[in-house]
């Protein structure tokens, strides 16, 4: 940023403005196109075409406990649902806990190497609580 700032001449929180608003106007504007929400028609064109797909001589890996395929996604979203972790991939046949168990951030988070921050006083409280993700 600073050498966009050096370029321009104008001030670095100037640049980080423009930039923000920037891309938050490309983000507005393409967001209905790129993540348009699909209608009647869409769903059925995307089931129709996932109906029975599996990956290539996958066999029963990726068959799941209703009996059709599927490919597991496991994501962690902020507090206003925006994806901070995804991991994609997962044989359908795995458990919950499994997927979670083999996934990177199951094992970052167990190994500690999630750069967590240390627990922290909760508002209005002397109670030290540590960070929590939410299994929902």
């Amino acid at each position: 940023m600073a050498s966009l700032s050096y370029l321009f001449r104008i001030g670095r929180s100037t640049t980080r403005a423009i930039i923000k608003e920037t891309c938050e106007a490309i983000s507005s504007s393409l967001k209905p196109i790129v993540l348009a929400k699909p209608d009647q028609n869409k769903w059925l064109d995307i089931a129709e075409v996932n109906s029975g797909r599996a990956p290539p001589k996958s066999g029963s890996r990726f068959h799941n406990y209703k009996g059709t395929f599927s490919i597991i996604l496991l994501a962690c979203v902020d507090a206003n649902y925006k994806f901070v972790l995804v991991d994609i991939g997962a044989e359908g046949h795995n458990s919950d806990g499994g997927v979670f168990r083999n996934s990177i951030f199951g094992q970052s988070l167990e190994k500690g190497t999630l750069q967590l921050p240390c627990p922290l006083e909760i508002p209005g409280t002397t109670n030290m609580l540590p960070f929590l993700f939410y299994w929902g």
